[in-house]
């Protein structure tokens, strides 16, 4: 077929422009041959794969041919919303072309085929994230159609202004486009309003507001009306939009009742926002009291230390040119006696004072209450204003327990159940699966493998279709990603050729093993060989080192029974395997089972017995260290104890200084690969936790896990758990407090140590005070009080400075820290001497710093 010759060396080189004109030139029933054409080529690729990372300059043609040839708007539509033809963020989609081509249509045909466009808009994520939006915009304002509802459709209008219309000219511009009179009324309506809000739009929407294309009612009312049906999602665009419109004193006042409501739940930004228009109100007379109690009743209950601060300095305000107004006032100053933030109680305290003159009956008794919750100087001198306060319970610490390590994955029952778990969680493996699924596939693999390739068919056939090993290679790049990698084995038992091309691949893209971390070694080599002989068309009846802890131990006597099985059969067991089931060996075992081991015959038999005899590996030694050279960097470093070890052990147990390599993705599977060296795993860890802790989820999560693991805790363990206190996401500092409560359970907190650590951290800025706070204000609360006094005293010893020196400027924090160790002191009865802390609460003035000091040393003086 010349005219495919044609067209198809024309889409190859990306000619949209040429493919269009070669297209246009057909004729009805050539068009609906070519059609045909392109499915099959398609097809094609389809079956060859598709090479991501490939040239993309014929998706375009490709594109603009499908919308020549085929015949209907929903052939149409479906084909531009190809997979394979998506086009990338901010990729030119040659939407003139396109449009040029479709005005061969009759304008029915094109509105319609708008009209299905909009409908599989997807709500835009980011500025680039428009494609197919210009085509659809584009037919709409040709034929004048009005648009279909749709957010996506709004949104994509907004983010077009910078390129859509001139800048110097941007809200005329904007105001004579046909879809102005469709989507500009739907603004404040959209889902996704705040990604979509930058300061083109701001301006430009502002513009047209004074231009009077916009009713600026109608603006307000909608952006406060989006504020409220936002919540705590609210954006803070929307907010920039609002004081871009600076309203007046008068329309403030008819949304005051909006503004009221937006202070309990929103964001900080938006409650202040609020809160400012509020105090606007106020000041001019203008708030009525109903919305004033309302308002501070709403702030009082706000979390947030600043929103509490500016609320007392408000009240002052009040107080003295609206004393009536002073029952409100104290009801919500009693809600602050109760925040466990002295600066706020110490204001609150003050303020309640000199309003005691104006208190009425209900407010006097509010805070007479309340004031039980205060330390005892302001406990009192509130007491002689407004009467005794009830007396408070002591304090009572909740029980402490561990959390109990994850379950031992029970093995794959067959070929079938392996197949259906492995394709419904691709991808998504964590450790334990991972050893399950891994052990499923070398065993069935064995067992039935016509029935496992069964299994796996139906995944490959689909994911074959986009399967490029150049892609796929640089993707992984040199980082070891387990859980997609086990996929990878799965191609090796289904399509060993494409296994090895993957394999090529890899290395082509220059992926550096020796680069990685030893345990992400260990996890690579141990793929690595069960791809390795899938790819030789060799099987194994089973693996050695799958765990039968959830700690990642193996049993020894069920390891004992997979070697003789082995041995049965005249098979040695895989290199890395059987180096991996050494290491998960509990540090000491029965004599009868040595005694047992003593009857294998093989190499690795005779080895295996030897290591039980032994107890395993000598206890390496660890020491950390902070080098400041450029930057602050912690060296965990690692000293083998003696002794020769196999390549893969010693690589473990050994560790210089260097931060080389130092990041994985895999950090989750490493206390599974020593679980009897605890602090080993640990040194490992350090590095890897603090290139994540503001960035990366995940990577903490490993600290509770290593916290079940057996054998000596100490420095290591301790700059991990520094480390992975001081975490930017509080579901990884929520994790990192669940190892402190299991080492704490089972007696095994290193808590001197962690004390020590985060004072050496803190001071090369390597962790921040408070969010090591939260973690141990968490702590204390369920019950590891005595490990956390122990944990703070120390971290203090070492942060404060000592008497009679020159003071530091504080750091940030400290005051959090200080806050968490009374908390801690107070539950266990605390007695100590720390005379840095008696210095820093003997200096003058009202400071955070020096109230928590003040109050840590009072708790703890004898």
């Amino acid at each position: 077929m010349t005219e495919w010759a044609d067209v198809l060396k024309r889409i190859q080189s990306g000619d949209i422009s040429g493919t269009a004109d070669l297209l246009l030139a057909l004729d009805a029933r050539g068009k609906k041959e070519m059609a045909e054409t392109l499915r099959g080529y398609m097809a094609e690729r389809a079956r060859h794969g598709w090479d991501w990372l490939g040239p993309r300059a014929e998706i375009g043609a490709l594109r603009l041919a499908g919308a020549v040839c085929l015949g209907g708007a929903a052939a149409v539509t479906s084909w531009l919303f190809r997979r394979d033809l998506e086009p990338w963020p901010f990729e030119q989609t040659a939407d003139d072309d396109m449009v040029r081509v479709l005005r061969e249509r009759p304008e029915p045909w094109r509105v319609d085929l708008a009209r299905r466009i909009v409908a599989r808009l997807r709500i835009p994520t980011h500025s680039g994230d428009v494609s197919h939006w210009g085509i659809a915009a584009r037919l709409l304002r040709e034929t004048g159609a009005a648009p279909p509802e749709s957010d996506a459709l709004v949104i994509g209008w907004l983010l077009s202004f910078p390129w859509e219309f001139p800048r110097d000219d941007m809200a005329p511009a904007v105001a004579k486009d046909p879809l102005f009179p469709h989507l500009a009324p739907r603004i404040w309506e959209a889902e996704g309003l705040g990604m979509a809000l930058a300061d083109f739009q701001v301006e430009t929407i502002a513009d047209l507001v004074e231009m009077g294309r916009l009713e600026r009612g109608a603006v307000l009312d909608g952006i406060v009306g989006r504020l409220l049906r936002d919540g705590p999602s609210a954006a803070r665009s929307v907010t920039g939009m609002h004081e871009r419109m600076a309203p007046t004193l008068e329309e403030s006042r008819e949304r005051a009742t909006d503004y009221v409501r937006l202070l309990p739940a929103g964001p900080v930004f938006v409650a202040e926002v609020a809160l400012a228009q509020v105090r606007r109100l106020d000041a001019a007379g203008l708030l009525p009291g109903e919305l004033f109690a309302e308002a501070v009743e709403a702030l009082a209950f706000r979390p947030e230390s600043r929103l509490g601060t500016t609320l007392i300095t408000w009240l002052g305000e009040v107080a003295r040119r609206n004393p009536e107004r002073a029952d409100a006032g104290l009801k919500a100053l009693a809600v602050l006696f109760a925040r466990d933030v002295l600066t706020l109680q110490h204001r609150a305290a003050r303020l309640a004072l000199k309003l005691s003159a104006h208190a009425g009956d209900a407010a006097r008794a509010a805070i007479a209450e309340a004031a039980a919750a205060l330390p005892p100087e302001l406990r009192d001198k509130v007491a002689a204003a407004y009467g005794a306060a009830p007396a408070s319970p002591p304090a009572s610490a909740a029980p402490l327990t561990a959390s109990r390590p994850p379950a031992s994955a029970a093995p794959v029952g067959s070929a079938e159940e392996l197949g259906h778990e492995f394709i419904a969680t691709a991808g998504t493996h964590g450790p334990e699966q991972f050893e399950r699924l891994l052990a499923g596939f070398v065993q069935w693999a064995h067992r039935d493998p016509h029935s496992l390739r069964e299994a796996l068919q139906p995944w490959w056939d689909k994911d074959r279709r986009w399967f490029s090993p150049r892609s796929h290679a640089l993707v992984l790049g040199d980082r070891l990603q387990p859980a997609h990698e086990l996929s990878h084995v799965a191609i090796a038992f289904i399509s060993p050729d494409d296994a090895r091309q993957l394999r090529a691949a890899i290395a082509e893209a220059g992926r550096r093993v020796a680069l990685m971390p030893p345990p992400d070694r260990m996890i690579h080599e141990r793929i690595r060989e069960v791809m390795a002989l899938f790819e030789a068309g060799h099987t194994c009846p089973e693996l050695l080192a799958t765990p039968t802890s959830g700690t990642g131990h193996v049993d020894p006597d069920v390891l004992l029974g997979r070697m003789e099985r082995l041995e049965a059969a005249g098979l040695a067991p895989l290199h890395a395997d059987f180096r991996q089931a050494l290491l998960r060996l509990p540090r000491s075992v029965d004599d009868a089972v040595v005694a047992r081991a003593a009857r294998l015959t093989s190499h690795a038999g005779q080895e295996l017995c030897q290591w039980l005899r032994e107890g395993g590996i000598p206890d390496p030694q660890v020491r950390c260290e902070i080098t400041g050279d450029p930057t602050a960097y912690v060296n965990a470093l690692i000293e083998p104890s003696g002794g020769h070890l196999p390549k893969l052990i010693d690589e473990l147990c050994q560790q210089g200084p260097g931060r080389e390599g130092d990041y994985s993705f895999s950090v989750s599977w490493w206390p599974a690969i020593m679980p009897s060296h605890c602090e080993v795993t640990a040194a490992h860890m350090v590095s890897a936790l603090l290139a994540c802790q503001e960035f990366t989820a995940g990577g903490v999560t490993a600290l509770t896990a290593l916290s079940h693991a057996d054998g000596p805790v100490g420095v290591a363990m301790a700059y991990a758990m520094a480390i992975g206190m001081s975490h930017r996401l509080p579901i990884e500092r929520a994790a990192a407090a669940d190892a402190l409560l299991t080492l704490a359970a089972r007696g095994r907190s290193p808590s001197a140590e962690i004390g020590a650590a985060i004072a050496s951290l803190t001071r090369h800025g390597l962790v921040k005070p408070n969010r090591v706070a939260t973690v141990l204000n968490d702590a204390v609360q369920a019950g590891a009080h005595t490990e956390v006094w122990e944990v703070i005293a120390e971290a203090l010893r070492a942060l404060l400075p000592a008497p009679g020196d020159r003071p530091d400027r504080p750091l940030r924090g400290l005051a959090d820290l200080i806050q968490a160790g009374s908390r801690a002191a107070q539950l266990s009865e605390a007695r100590a001497e720390i005379p840095a802390l008696a210095a820093l609460a003997a200096r003058g003035g009202s400071s955070r710093l020096v109230l928590e000091a003040r109050r840590l040393h009072t708790l703890i003086s004898p």
